[in-house]
C-alpha cells in the first residue's frame, strides 16, 4: 500500500495504488474517512455492499490532521487524487440539502452519509427503546409506542420553519435556535401549521417529520444519550421493583438484583453495532457501492 509521511508535501494517488496491485496481486482499495469513529459504520458499509479487502483509515494517518475540511483540501490541492483504489467517505452535513462541495462529493470515487452524520444513524430514534432495553437486558417493560421517535417527529415540526430559514438563507440564528430546542425535547408540542418544504428539499428525502436526520449529529446525540440514560435508569428502577415485590428471601433479592446490574451494558456500546438497514438513506449508501464496484471492476 502506498504511503506517505505526515506532513508531506508529496501526493497519494488511485494510480500508485493501483500500480502496486499489479505487482501484489492483491485489490486493495484505500478509503479516507473523518476520523477513528467514523472506521466502523464504513467498514461495515463496504462489507454489507460486497467489497471485502478496503483499507479504511482516518485521513491523519496519512496526513497532519483529521476531518472533513482536511480531506477536501487535500483533494483540492492534488494531495490526494481519488480514483478506484482511493476513495473518500465522509459526513453530509449540510452540503447535501444545500449543494455545497459538489465537486467532490458528486464524485463516483465519494461516498457520503445523507444523513448529517454518522450520529444521526445511531441514534436514528424508531427502535431505540428497543435498543437501551437489549442492552439492559430486560425488555419486559418495552413499550410498542417509539416514544423517542414520536418526541423526535414533534420536534421537527416545531423547528421546521427555523429550519427552512437556515436552508433557505443560511440563517445561522436560525439554525442556533432549531439546535438548541434540542435541550427541552420533554417540552415539545406538536404544531398544528402547514408547512411548505421545496421540492429540491423534498426529492433529497426531507420532509417536515424528519429533520432529526439533517440537524448536526453531535447535537442530537448529546439530547438522546441524556433521554436514554434516563429511560435505561426507568428500566432499572422498574426492575429492582419487581424484584423486591417478589416473594424472594431479602438476600436473594439482592443477588438476583446484583447479577442485573452486573449483565448490563452501556446503551451506546449496542448502538454503536446496530443494524442500519431500516434507516432512510442506509440502503442508498450500499447501492453507491454497489454501483461503484459493479462499474469499476466488473
Amino acid at each position: 500500500m502506498a504511503t506517505i509521511e505526515k506532513g508531506s508535501s508529496f501526493s497519494i494517488d488511485s494510480i500508485d495504488i493501483e500500480i502496486e496491485t499489479v505487482f501484489t496481486d492483491k485489490r486493495e482499495i484505500l478509503v479516507y474517512v473523518e476520523s477513528f469513529e467514523d472506521i466502523p459504520f464504513w467498514l461495515r458499509a463496504f462489507k454489507k455492499a460486497g467489497i471485502e479487502g478496503c483499507k479504511i483509515v482516518e485521513i491523519s494517518s496519512d496526513h497532519t490532521t483529521n476531518g472533513k475540511s482536511s480531506i477536501l483540501s487535500k483533494i483540492r490541492a492534488e494531495k490526494i487524487k481519488l480514483g478506484k483504489f482511493l476513495l473518500i467517505a465522509v459526513d453530509s452535513d449540510y452540503d447535501y440539502l444545500k449543494d455545497q462541495n459538489q465537486d467532490i462529493l458528486s464524485s463516483e470515487f465519494c461516498f457520503q452519509t445523507y444523513c448529517y452524520s454518522i450520529e444521526n444513524y445511531i441514534y436514528y430514534p424508531y427502535d431505540l427503546t428497543e435498543q437501551c432495553s437489549i442492552a439492559s437486558n430486560c425488555i419486559e417493560f418495552l413499550s410498542p409506542q417509539d416514544c423517542f421517535g414520536e418526541t423526535l417527529k414533534d420536534w421537527s415540526l416545531s423547528i421546521a420553519p427555523e429550519y427552512l430559514n437556515f436552508l433557505r438563507d443560511d440563517c445561522l440564528e436560525s439554525i442556533a435556535k432549531a439546535t438548541n430546542s434540542l435541550n427541552n425535547l420533554q417540552e415539545i408540542e406538536s404544531p398544528d401549521i402547514d408547512i411548505d418544504i421545496e421540492p429540491c428539499y423534498l426529492d433529497k428525502g426531507l420532509t417536515a417529520e424528519n429533520l432529526y436526520l439533517f440537524i448536526r449529529g453531535h447535537d442530537l446525540e448529546e439530547a438522546m444519550v441524556n433521554s436514554c440514560e434516563a429511560y435505561t435508569d426507568k428500566i432499572l428502577q422498574l426492575k429492582k421493583d419487581k424484584i423486591n415485590n417478589s416473594p424472594l428471601a431479602d438476600k436473594v433479592k439482592g443477588q438476583r438484583i446484583g447479577e442485573f446490574l452486573n449483565a448490563r451494558t452501556h446503551f451506546k456500546n449496542i448502538l454503536k453495532h446496530r443494524d442500519f438497514s431500516h434507516i432512510p438513506f442506509y440502503e442508498n449508501i450500499i447501492s453507491e457501492i454497489k454501483e461503484f464496484e459493479r462499474n469499476t471492476f466488473k
